[in-house]
């Protein structure tokens, strides 16, 4: 039976240091340049796949008019970028800590007819 809890170092180096390349041979290079697409242009199904919204409501929110939804049109096709919808999302953020806009007053009401408009609708309902 072998005890897992011991366990043997391959390279005995300080952990504070980085591998030097000789210890793997001469066959790694001096310096790694790794190239990875982090904010990729998105198409609308990939971006309602992202955000959960439905393609049909990101349609609409493009053409929103107080604030649209970016974007970028390549012959016919819609794509947004993702570190942009990012931004546009934080700035749609609904919180309910913050003032919110006042509603608009409510329509005041009629005034209340007075007795001599209660007898005049009286006398020509009667009619």
């Amino acid at each position: 039976m072998v005890d897992s809890t011991k366990r043997t170092p391959v390279l005995d180096l300080p952990r504070e240091s980085p591998l030097p390349a000789e210890a793997f041979g001469h066959r790694l290079p001096k310096e790694l340049v790794v190239s990875v697409p982090l904010d990729p242009y998105l198409p609308l199904r990939a971006l309602a796949s992202y955000s959960g919204l439905s393609v049909r409501r990101l349609r609409q929110l493009l053409d929103d008019r107080a604030r649209p939804l970016p974007r970028y049109r390549v012959g016919g096709k819609i794509l947004v970028r993702r570190s942009e919808f990012d931004q546009w999302m934080v700035a749609q953020r609904d919180d309910p800590g913050a003032a919110r806009p006042a509603r608009r007053p409510a329509a005041p009401a009629a005034p209340a007819p007075s007795d001599a408009e209660r007898h005049v609708a009286a006398l020509l309902s009667k009619l």
